[in-house]
C-alpha cells in the first residue's frame, strides 16, 4: 500500500494498492482462487497519510 497507489493495481511493490480495503480484497481473492502461498501474505504499508472513507471490516474469512 502507498498513498499514491491505486486499488486498480495488483498490489505488488512496483504497483501498490491505495487502501486497506483494497489489500483485504486482494488477499480474499487470493484465498478463494489459488489459496495463500506457503508462509502467508505480508501487507506492507508505506509511510504516508491514509484517510479511511469507512471502517475497515474484517470477517472470519479474513483470518489466516
Amino acid at each position: 500500500m502507498a498513498p499514491d497507489g491505486s486499488d486498480d493495481n495488483p498490489g505488488t511493490a512496483s504497483s501498490p494498492l491505495a487502501t486497506l480495503q483494497g489489500a483485504r480484497d486482494v488477499v480474499r481473492s487470493m484465498k478463494e482462487e489459488e489459496g495463500l502461498p506457503a508462509g502467508g501474505v505480508t501487507v506492507r504499508i508505506h509511510e504516508g497519510t491514509y484517510r479511511l472513507e469507512e471502517t475497515l471490516k474484517l470477517k472470519k474469512r479474513d483470518s489466516g
